[in-house]
């Protein structure tokens, strides 16, 4: 049963056996389904962007506050972008575990299935040279 943002399954071993006399042999295959680590790295970037914007205004608007003139030494943009690449930084990684542990979750539901192999032929199909 594949997940969110998991690919089809995929053939991890192929074990062939003889051929018999149509030329159709069976295969036995692992199929497993696994995921893909862009979508969590991803979603980890989102999360962070999305604490690192909480924070910053919180401690953004204390800042202000508690300033005696009402500036501040560093701006909301640059406050955000700092705390954007720490906590971006920490959900990627936190995110990349938790993909680890999918893919072996991944693993222990592998299963072997056997195929039948038929050959394919080019029989009537057109293999003239295309003319430009």
């Amino acid at each position: 049963m594949p997940t969110s943002g998991s690919s089809p399954e995929t053939p991890s071993s192929q074990t062939p056996a003889p051929a018999s006399a149509t030329g159709h042999r069976t295969v036995s295959v692992r199929l497993r389904t696994a995921p893909k680590i862009w979508p969590f790295l991803a979603a980890g970037a989102v999360v962070g962007a999305l604490i690192a914007f909480v924070v910053t205004w919180i401690s953004h608007a204390d800042l202000v506050a508690a300033s005696e003139d009402g500036t501040t030494e560093h701006s909301f943009a640059s406050t955000f972008g700092f705390m954007f690449m720490i906590f971006a930084i920490v959900c990627m990684a936190l995110a990349g575990l938790i993909f680890l542990l999918v893919d072996r979750v991944g693993r222990r539901r592998m299963r072997t299935v056997d195929m039948v192999v038929e050959p394919v032929t080019d029989e009537g199909e057109d293999t003239a040279p295309v003319k430009e």
